[in-house]
Order: structure tokens, then sequence, then C-alpha cells
């Protein structure tokens, strides 16, 4: 009878410090008919679109939790998306004064993926900078998570800005991981 009563309690602890630890992420569906996309994020998010040059328009959602910044978005290029990964990825590092550690191609394919587009490649990127909550603030470190995955003229960004470990590897899992593609 202890050790039932022992390992409910333990059971009871656990759901009791998980919920604490999950109680800022309120994980809802975020969808775009115009992005063609779906994702979970975690907080309600406000969108904002504008022209970034040379005829290129992005639309981006964002939601902050857990002092931390999701983004989810696409920018619509005239030409093909994929030759913009690298200038996408050199303008993340150059937000935050960062150096990029991670970047690699994602062996995971999107869902939804489109049978004829199986070739999407998704890129992983990580990088380590600095950034300040106003001008009168110290400089505190930062890691940008990025996915980027261009689809034709379309390029899709995810990407969470959260002080070293703020976040858990499953809260950044649950974000890129329920990203998918619709028809």
């Amino acid at each position: 009878m202890k050790r039932i009563f022992a390992r409910a309690l333990f059971l009871l602890l656990v759901a009791a410090f998980l919920a604490g630890c999950y109680a800022d992420l309120d994980w809802r569906k975020l969808a775009s008919d115009d992005g063609r996309f779906q994702v979970l994020i975690p907080a309600r998010a406000q969108v904002a679109t504008r022209e970034i040059g040379a005829g290129a328009t992005m639309t981006l959602w964002t939601a902050t939790a857990r002092d931390s910044l999701f983004g989810v978005g696409f920018t619509d290029y005239a030409g093909d998306a994929s030759s913009h990964i690298l200038e996408t990825r050199d303008a993340l590092a150059r937000n935050v004064a960062g150096t990029i550690v991670d970047d690699r191609a994602d062996p995971s394919t999107p869902k939804g993926a489109l049978a004829p587009d199986s070739a999407l490649t998704v890129r992983r990127i990580t990088i380590n900078g600095s950034t300040r909550a106003s001008a009168k603030d110290t400089l505190r470190p930062v890691t940008v998570h990025a996915r980027l995955l261009p689809v034709g003229k379309r390029l899709y960004q995810m990407v969470v800005m959260t002080r070293p470990d703020v976040l858990s590897e499953p809260d950044l899992d649950m974000f890129f991981s329920s990203f998918e593609l619709l028809r």
C-alpha cells in the first residue's frame, strides 16, 4: 500500500512539475490560406507584411512566450527562392551580431509536402549572438534556431530566438515539427 501511495504521489508531483514548466506555452494552430501552411505556435500571434526589396514581400507571424520569440512566415520572390537561403541566413545572423554554429540540410520532409516536390529540403540553422531588450539594456546572449524551406518562388521561414537554455528540445521540436504545407 505504501508503495502504491508513493508511486501515485511521485506521478502527481511529476505531473504538477510538468504542468508548471509548460503553463506559459499555450500551443494553438495558426493557419494561413494565403501562405498555404499551418503550424502550432505557443501564444497568440501578430502578423505583419512588408516589402523587403527587389519586389520581394515578406509576411511574418510572431508570438512571444517564455521570454522567447517565435516567428513563422514566408517571402515571395520574383525568381527561385532557394537562391535566397544564404542571404536570409546571413540577415538572421546580422540581426543578433551572431555566429552561425550550425547550417545543414534537415533530413525530415515537411508535412504535407506534395509528392512531385519530394525533393524539398529544409535548411536547419543555429546562430549564437546577442541582443538588447531596449537601447538602455545590456547585451544578453541569444540563440536563434531557424528552419528555411524554399518552395518554388516562396521561402518559408520558421524562427525561434531565445536565451540559451530557456527552451527545451521538445519545445523547439513541437514548433518546428508541426509545420505543414497545405494545398
